[in-house]
């Protein structure tokens, strides 16, 4: 973590993290998008017959967004909060 202290303000900057997480996850090439996610995308439980993804990184990817978003990025709070709830069960 990174912090700034500019004209009276202390500013918290978290690139060297994010850029490691997603090295990490294999997503270092993936694009930005000006919102953390589409309002309009409803998320729905697995079904019987859906593949599973690794329930251990995707409890891991989402524990360290969340960490992210306590720390400097409050931005993606809802995002988060949203897939954490898919965390026992992640297709």
């Amino acid at each position: 973590m990174n912090i700034e202290y500019e004209d009276g303000s202390i500013k918290l900057h978290l690139k060297q993290y994010l850029s490691v997480l997603l090295e990490r996850h294999g997503m270092s090439e993936c694009n930005p998008v000006s919102t953390p996610m589409d309002s309009s995308m409803r998320l729905i439980p697995a079904a019987d017959s859906d593949g599973l993804a690794d329930v251990n990184e995707y409890q891991q990817i989402v524990s360290e967004l969340q960490f992210a978003s306590l720390v400097a990025r409050p931005d993606i709070s809802c995002a988060v909060g949203t897939l954490s709830q898919f965390n026992v069960n992640p297709t």
